[in-house]
């Protein structure tokens, strides 16, 4: 976009933004597969632990149990998608630039009054 007046450029090109939605789609991502990891954690540790432990072993063992692990996957299935999702998004949305960038700057489109 131009201003009126000065006939500048007041808004800056689309690349200048496209690392925003991958960054957070990567984050989603990792956080999404930090959240499966403690599902995989905690099993092992219903796996490993037994009910006769005490202490912190024997909290471990009581949460791992229970339904928070499946909990766990659930929500980082739900956020890993996102982060995928917001990915896929960025990636779309940089091949729109690149091409509306092409179409701007091509001759073929251009304002110019043709006699």
């Amino acid at each position: 976009m131009y201003d009126l007046i000065s006939m500048k450029k007041i808004l800056t090109t689309p690349k200048q933004y496209k690392g925003r939605s991958g960054l957070t789609g990567r984050i989603l991502v990792y956080l999404g597969l930090f959240f499966i990891f403690i599902f995989v954690f905690l099993k092992l540790v219903s796996i490993v632990v037994s009910s006769e432990s005490t202490g912190f072993l024997k909290s471990l063992y009581d949460i791992s149990i229970s339904s928070t692990p499946e909990s766990f996957v659930a929500l980082g299935i739900i956020i890993v998608f996102f982060g995928l999702l917001f990915f896929f998004f960025s990636h779309q949305f940089s091949k729109l630039a690149d091409i509306a960038d092409e179409i701007e700057n091509s001759e073929e489109f251009s304002d110019e009054k043709i006699d």
